[in-house]
């Protein structure tokens, strides 16, 4: 998971970002019971901070249009937003301290065939920290407490 912002927020110009700057910005988060919402919201209580939720959305193209069009931050797979960092729509922002990776399993019956569909899938997400590593881009920003 990475934190977005438009390419006109004034975080994009900063290498730097200190947490308790994200007090005083309003963010577009997904629906309650998103575990990427629990996961985010859950490092932020720890670290005693407040986040004011300007925007709910239960889609990932509704999150990325309110960060783009109304300047507010979001959590999101960085898979997720290829295509507008790609065209500097979005600005990345990476936790320094990787609080917010997440590591995803598979489990299959061992006695039973996997389809070619399923073969695909396992090789997709063994793949997904390789592809994540290729979006990030030298100007990312940093997230530091």
């Amino acid at each position: 998971l990475v934190l977005i912002c438009s390419t006109k927020h004034p975080f994009a110009q900063r290498k730097i970002i200190k947490l308790h700057e994200l007090a005083r910005e309003s963010f577009a988060m997904r629906e309650k019971g998103s575990g990427t919402r629990e996961l985010f919201e859950n490092y932020m209580h720890a670290n005693g901070i407040e986040i004011k939720i300007a925007f709910e959305g239960n889609s990932p193209e509704a999150i990325k249009k309110e960060v783009i069009n109304n300047n507010y931050l979001a959590v999101i797979s960085i898979c997720l937003v290829e295509e507008e960092v790609k065209s500097r729509q979005l600005h990345l922002i990476e936790s320094a301290d990787g609080a917010w990776d997440r590591y995803f399993s598979i489990v299959y019956h061992k006695d039973k065939i996997l389809t070619k569909g399923m073969e695909s899938l396992i090789e997709v997400v063994k793949d997904y920290k390789t592809i994540s590593s290729l979006i990030k881009t030298d100007s990312a920003s940093r997230l530091v407490k």
